[in-house]
């Protein structure tokens, strides 16, 4: 972990704003984008953005610097984006496209296919293979950071992701 990054963390942890500032300023595009991605609306998804980093400004003070500070946020932001849903009983993602546009750049299968079909496969989706999808699609995130953070095992993962390639293969050919 970057020497900067520790201090905001440490500074944080002893109350102080402006290095939490600092700290949320690192890492508010890729919170913003993973929970966009998560939940049903832009929304929806500023208002977890906002109770996640106030969930990590109370329990800032109990991370112990055993794992990565990245992998504890994305855990708590992931846990946040799927309790909000599990309350609200949503799971569709129909304003999703409009909501942010997704980057089409990342590793195979993603360079292929218009948004709009991406972003309708990721709806077919089951809810655990869409959090990994994101994760490693679109966040560029390695297996073992995934399965750190959702506590899925990597052999179950790298079966979602083969299953995911299949399915957007599928899709592709199909609607081609």
């Amino acid at each position: 972990m970057e020497s900067q990054v520790v201090e905001y963390i440490r500074n944080a942890q002893r109350g102080d704003h402006l290095a939490f500032n600092k700290l949320v300023s690192l890492y508010d595009a890729r919170i913003s984008r993973l929970i966009v991605s998560l939940v049903e609306n832009q929304k929806d998804a500023e208002d977890l953005y906002q109770e996640v980093f106030i969930k990590v400004w109370k329990k800032i003070g109990t991370y112990k610097f055993k794992s990565e500070f990245y992998s504890w946020l994305y855990r708590l932001t992931v846990n946040t984006s799927l309790n909000y849903l599990k309350q609200l009983r949503k799971y569709s993602w129909e304003d999703l496209e409009s909501a942010i546009p997704l980057q089409i750049d990342g590793p195979q299968p993603f360079a292929q296919g218009s948004n709009l079909q991406l972003v309708r496969i990721l709806q077919s989706l089951p809810h655990r293979q869409r959090t990994v999808a994101v994760m490693y699609y679109l966040e560029n995130n390695k297996i073992s950071l995934i399965s750190k953070i959702t506590k899925i095992t990597e052999g179950t993962i790298k079966k979602y992701l083969f299953r995911i390639r299949e399915t957007i293969r599928m899709e592709l050919t199909a609607n081609g």
